[in-house]
């Protein structure tokens, strides 16, 4: 599966993805934000919990922890906003 990143929320230590399936992904990444807006990532982004993607456009592997599955980009985009 793959996603790429739409929005992020450095004060949180959030990403925000959208899946090519349609589904819009917040997770936490466990390093210091290796990801920027347009990266694109791959790997099965649709199950909660810490896993590991990896970044095609920097060529590395990310720990991150899904948290939130979003059917609607609005939604994602306030849940990524709000504190």
């Amino acid at each position: 599966m793959y996603g790429s990143v739409i929005g992020y929320n450095a004060n949180q230590g959030l990403v925000l993805a959208e899946t090519d399936t349609g589904y819009y992904v917040i997770f936490e990444v466990a390093e210091n934000f290796p990801v920027a807006a347009g990266d694109l990532l791959q790997g099965n982004m649709e199950t909660r919990g810490w896993q590991m993607l990896f970044n095609k456009t920097r060529c590395r592997d990310l720990n991150v922890m899904v948290r939130t599955i979003f059917n609607s980009y609005r939604d994602a985009c306030a849940a990524l906003d709000s504190p």
